[in-house]
């Protein structure tokens, strides 16, 4: 099948196959940041990589389209691109969580713990207490728990990315697309 008759959802799927390593790269940086603090460089690497590897993809598909792409069909792309790729980076998030960093949930609450139990505020008293009462009855968000709020956050925050990503692709596209719907072609 041509590059130009690729619906968006395939574009999608296939730009979310690059989108995905880099996801899941941020992730695992990110968490091994809390061990290790000059992760933390590489994450914020990766993360600056994310609004780029959009902006390429959706500038890409505007170039090869013959007739110029709608802003809502670059959009639909990219949240297809975030929704793949979030599969693939919850995966790979949810093995590290599961068995590469079992106690990493745990030693969350005991850093938020150890950080604001020792305050004098009410509220946040308050707060440490009701986590420690969470932690004690074993109430803590599990791997699936987390590795799911973190798709859907992929998700959403990449929807609002490729809204912009779209609506500059279209701004400094070419010119020389035309708006004329394109030629029904019975052959195909």
């Amino acid at each position: 099948m041509s590059e130009n008759f690729k619906s968006v959802y395939r574009l999608g799927a296939e730009d979310g196959l690059l989108l995905a390593p880099v996801l899941a790269a941020v992730c695992l940086c990110m968490g091994a940041s809390v061990y290790y603090p000059m992760m933390f460089l590489p994450t914020m690497v990766l993360m600056a990589g994310v609004p780029v590897i959009t902006f390429i993809t959706q500038k890409r598909t505007f170039s090869r389209q013959l007739q110029s792409p709608t802003l809502s069909a670059l959009w639909l792309q990219g949240i297809c691109m975030f929704f793949f790729a979030s599969l693939i980076m919850g995966l790979v998030v949810y093995g590290a969580l599961r068995w590469m960093w079992p106690g990493f949930i745990n030693d969350q609450v005991d850093l938020v713990v150890s950080i604001y139990g020792a305050s004098s505020d009410p509220d946040i008293t308050t707060l440490v207490k009701g986590i420690e009462r969470a932690r004690d009855s074993h109430s803590l968000p599990s791997p699936i728990d987390v590795t799911l709020e973190l798709m859907y956050m992929v998700v959403f925050t990449g929807s609002l990315l490729s809204l912009v990503s779209g609506l500059i692709v279209r701004a400094t596209g070419r010119h020389n697309h035309s708006n004329k719907p394109p030629h029904f072609n019975p052959d195909n």
